[in-house]
């Protein structure tokens, strides 16, 4: 795995995810995106305190803590599709019902697409 620039992702996911928390609300609605990747992969521990920081109330059934479900071993891309979406490659991943996800789904790319909503 190589190691991603953290204070990018978390730059990008802050400014995603500004109605979630960090900006004042007529700010943040023009700020946010709703379509959004993460230009780089991080640890499992690295997205557990992006998100923190992002959505530090949760965002209906997805909390960081979820994040320390995943083995370190694994790649996570932060991404949101109108709500909390997460890009992953790796083994052993939690399932579903653990993550209380909406959707799981293997892409033909190899990564895993997790979407809560």
């Amino acid at each position: 795995m190589k190691t991603s620039n953290t204070k990018q992702v978390l730059s990008e996911t802050l400014r995603a995810y500004a109605d979630c928390g960090i900006a004042p609300p007529p700010h943040a609605m023009s700020i946010r995106s709703l379509r959004f990747h993460a230009t780089e992969s991080c640890t499992p521990n690295q997205a557990r305190r992006i998100m923190k920081q992002a959505i530090p109330d949760g965002y209906n059934n997805f909390n960081a803590d979820l994040l320390s479900l995943f083995p370190p071993s694994c790649e996570i891309w932060i991404a949101r599709e109108m709500s909390v979406c997460l890009y992953v490659v790796g083994d052993n991943l939690p399932s579903k019902q653990a993550l209380g996800a909406d959707e799981y789904d293997d892409q033909p790319d190899g990564f895993t697409r997790i979407w809560w909503d």
